[in-house]
């Protein structure tokens, strides 16, 4: 007879860095890789803590924890400013179709826009955080791919001429 596993995966309100890193490798694993190299300082996570990543050359994903409010909060951010002033009034606009927790924005000093969500810790499943990660990062991807273009063929004939009789 087997034994039950003894090794509880970490919960996100008793172990929310390991929850993190965790949760980051189900989302991909080369990307948000931690290398042995990266010191922690307890004090830094007194607070809290913030990871930091780049997602190839045109996004920006930061994921923090901050202990006095229980909760994770995501942004993804274009890692150049938004050139396009009416991509980003569209962005802004999309606010009141989104849930209250996923919010657009326009960071002030960089004027690069950042699609933001929050997850509270209390009940927080993995794989329900790695997915919201997931579409989190998804969304800002095709937000900020470029439009595509409408090609028709060339191969349509041209119209004939109507003869009336």
């Amino acid at each position: 007879m087997t034994q039950p596993d003894t090794d509880e995966l970490p919960d996100a309100t008793t172990a929310p860095f390991e929850f993190a890193l965790l949760t980051l490798s189900l989302v991909d694993e080369e990307a948000f890789n931690v290398d042995d190299g990266t010191g922690t300082d307890a004090a830094i996570l007194e607070n809290g803590f913030n990871l930091e990543f780049s997602l190839g050359q045109a996004l920006e994903f930061s994921l923090s924890y901050d202990e006095k409010r229980h909760q994770f909060t995501a942004a993804v951010r274009t890692a150049d400013p938004l050139q396009q002033t009416p991509k980003a009034l569209l962005a802004l606009q999309l606010n009141h179709l989104m849930p209250q927790e996923r919010r657009f924005s326009m960071d002030a000093m960089t004027h690069c826009l950042v699609l933001q969500e929050t997850w509270p810790c209390e009940g927080l499943e993995m794989t329900q955080l790695a997915e919201g990660l997931h579409h989190l990062i998804e969304a800002m991807d095709a937000f900020c791919a470029p439009p595509a273009s409408v090609h028709t063929p060339d191969n349509t004939p041209d119209p004939q001429p109507m003869v009336r009789v």
